[in-house]
């Protein structure tokens, strides 16, 4: 109820002043001019309130005693002088009245009437510093001239940047490309295997391949392909494992004019069989051992163990930037994976900026570790064959994180690698590693402990980017652990922070990460409607029909110029390098006849390992069997030790990866989400 009001303080001597703790609702969808009035009103209305001590309010409102209501106060000054006192004779007479007032307030910002409104502010120093004080003023005076200006704007278009912050932070946004349209990946490798052929180009225990080897069994391959009508935009998939063959295979698609669309082996069948009913594969490139996972599918299969013979000559066809060259399918929150359309002009992009940025060369050593679903994997491929270096291909346990991998990378003598932080992380302590001269960090979150660890003895470096962006956007190479921030734009690449009405942030201030640039994916694969929410028009830019991506990730500019990563603003998460969107996950479990609800979160252990942890609520049948087994007795029997046995045992005895006997859509999910939750 409305507090009573002091009895006798009208009759009181002195000026009285108390504090009203208002609650303001931003809403950006309004009028600026009306939005103000809306506040207005409110302010009105709350000074029946005006009389109560801050202390019953604080006990009033839900904010914890031990936290103040506020820590900020805005003071309108507007106190009257007495008209009288202004010709009380000539031994009175004020010449002007300038109010100051003490506060105790961490910031009080002052607002003084006039021929023009006079904004100051007080502050303290052990929570604000001079510069930042100069912003937040600068920022309401840019916001008070644009209202003035545009009183009809809403109020999630206000621009808060000052001139030189919005050219400031403009600048920071791109890193253009001052060197045109660079060639196509398969194009510089053409030029790599006409000045070097007889360099090493990829090396496996199985065998190694020169320059010259490699790209006349890709331009055999292509032929083939070609043959088969592989052309521009014509999906060809890729289910191979790690081996010279899947390189050579790549390196065709390119060749022929076509894109590639990976398909792991060790994904379960109804994934393959969504991928490739989705794109629209037309031609599988595969080995005789893994024949059988595509076979039962309506596409002409190129066995890349089968005839070696023919023309191994450079064919003459030629791609547009706008050409497909690669689908990738990332986790999607409605339970099946959505493909992402890179083009040719993207991966063009990235070859030739991670070139320089890596520092790569023709004596770099450069390990394959990421598999080819992972959009990594085309960084790794691509880049080392366009710089003339050699690519080592090395077997899946060898690259286990921890002792294994380190003494892979000894012993193949690695002197480029790229490998999420969690990996870097399961290193044994004081790893010596003397070949290795650059590590990349990518694919998640980086600690500053990793960066300390690894930026002594090896050139760090930082990146980030989506998938939809192809593969990366941003590169750090600062190596500084107390903000191992993600960098700056790469070349031909822009990024901004925004707000939720596409305003640029500035420095300082949390916004959305929107990408944009060469490597824009075309969107995603049908899903017009997903395409259209998340490719958005670049407002900044004067070329036609350039796109922003929208990231869902948060970031502010650094002062210096760098982006600080804070996190997303939904439920996706990145652990161990793969991209998994949490509602995935929870619809997969869904469809299973025994379960009603799931929730599935990441779980860090006292140790900093995270895991994916599924949480169900079975249905009422689902909680006991015949035999007194229930859901739990079920899931528990098939525990990753027990599966990742009977798997190797598998391998070891036919040379394939194990499937499970059953291919019901429910127990292929299930395999699916289980494989999920141990990675």
């Amino acid at each position: 109820g409305r507090p009573a009001a002091l009895p006798q303080v009208e009759r009181m001597v002195g000026m009285f002043l108390n504090t009203v703790p208002v609650r303001l609702r931003v809403v950006n969808a309004r009028a600026a001019i009306d939005w103000l009035q809306d506040v207005q009103r409110d302010l009105a209305a709350v000074r029946q309130h005006q009389h109560a001590l801050l202390v019953d309010v604080q006990g009033w409102s839900d904010v914890p005693p031990s936290l103040p209501l506020f820590n900020s106060i805005l003071v309108f000054e507007n106190y009257p002088v007495d008209p009288l006192l202004r010709g009380a004779g000539e031994s009175l007479r004020i010449v002007r009245a300038t109010p100051y007032e003490q506060t105790t307030y961490p910031l009080s910002i002052f607002a003084v009437p006039g021929q023009a409104l006079r904004i100051s502010a007080v502050f303290d120093e052990r929570c604000y510093d001079q510069p930042a004080i100069e912003r937040i003023l600068g920022h309401l005076r840019a916001m008070l001239e644009d209202i003035a200006t545009r009183p009809d704007r809403r109020v999630g278009e206000l621009c808060v940047l000052t001139e030189p912050e919005y050219r400031r932070v403009l600048g920071w946004s791109s890193h253009p490309d001052r060197d045109g349209h660079p060639k196509y990946a398969h194009e510089l490798f053409e030029i790599q295997a006409e000045l070097t052929p007889e360099a090493m180009a990829v090396e496996h225990e199985d065998g190694a391949l020169c320059y010259r080897a490699l790209n006349e069994a890709a331009n055999r391959l292509a032929r083939r392909l070609a043959s088969l009508g592989v052309g521009a935009d014509v999906r060809v998939g890729i289910c191979l494992e790690r081996s010279p063959g899947m390189v050579v295979a790549l390196l065709a698609v390119l060749k022929a004019g076509g894109c590639f669309v990976p398909l792991d082996p060790r994904a379960p069948l109804d994934r393959l069989r969504f991928m490739i009913e989705d794109a629209k594969v037309a031609v599988v490139a595969t080995s005789r051992s893994l024949r059988g996972l595509v076979a039962t599918h309506r596409v002409h299969i190129v066995d890349i163990d089968g005839d070696r013979r023919g023309d191994g000559a450079n064919l003459s066809r030629g791609s547009t930037s706008a050409d497909l060259a690669y689908i990738i399918y990332t986790s999607g929150s409605t339970g099946w994976p959505k493909g992402v359309l890179l083009h040719q002009g993207g991966l063009a992009n990235l070859v030739a900026a991670q070139i320089a940025e890596f520092e790569c060369t023709a004596r770099s050593r450069v390990l394959q570790f990421a598999r080819l679903s992972f959009d990594a994997a085309v960084s790794e491929i691509f880049v080392t064959l366009a710089a003339g270096g050699t690519l080592v291909l090395a077997s899946e346990d060898a690259m286990l994180p921890g002792a294994p991998l380190a003494e892979c990378l000894r012993r193949a003598s690695i002197s480029l690698v790229t490998l999420p932080p969690s990996v870097l992380q399961a290193m044994p302590p004081g790893t010596d590693l003397p070949g290795l001269e650059t590590i990349v960090s990518a694919g998640e979150v980086c600690p500053g402990e990793v960066v300390r660890q690894w930026s002594a003895s090896h050139r760090f470096l930082n990146a980030y980017g989506p998938t939809e962006i192809t593969v990366c956007a941003t590169i750090d190479g600062s190596a500084d652990p107390a903000t191992a921030s993600i960098g700056r734009p790469i070349r031909g690449a822009r990024l901004y922070v925004l707000t939720d009405s596409l305003q640029m942030q500035p420095p300082g201030a949390v916004g959305e990460l929107y990408v944009g640039g060469k490597g824009v994916a075309r969107g995603y694969l049908n899903r017009p409607g997903l395409t259209a929410e998340m490719f958005v028009p670049d407002p900044f830019s004067d070329v036609p029909g350039d796109r922003l991506y929208r990231t869902g990730d948060l970031g502010r500019w650094l002062d210096d110029g760098r982006i600080d990563f804070v996190g997303r603003r939904d439920r996706q998460v990145k652990l161990r390098g793969f991209r998994i969107e949490l509602g995935e996950v929870e619809a997969v479990l869904r469809r299973q006849p025994s379960v009603r609800e799931a929730a599935v979160i990441v779980h860090e252990d006292e140790g900093g390992n995270k895991r994916l942890v599924g949480y169900v609520v079975p249905e009422p049948s689902a909680l006991a069997g015949d035999d007194g087994s229930g859901l739990c007795d079920g899931m528990q029997a098939d525990s990753p030790a027990r599966g990742e046995a009977d798997a190797r045992s598998q391998r070891a005895a036919t040379g394939r990866p194990a499937f499970p006997a059953s291919t019901s859509p429910e127990r292929l999910e299930l395999d699916a989400l289980r494989g999920a939750l141990r990675r």
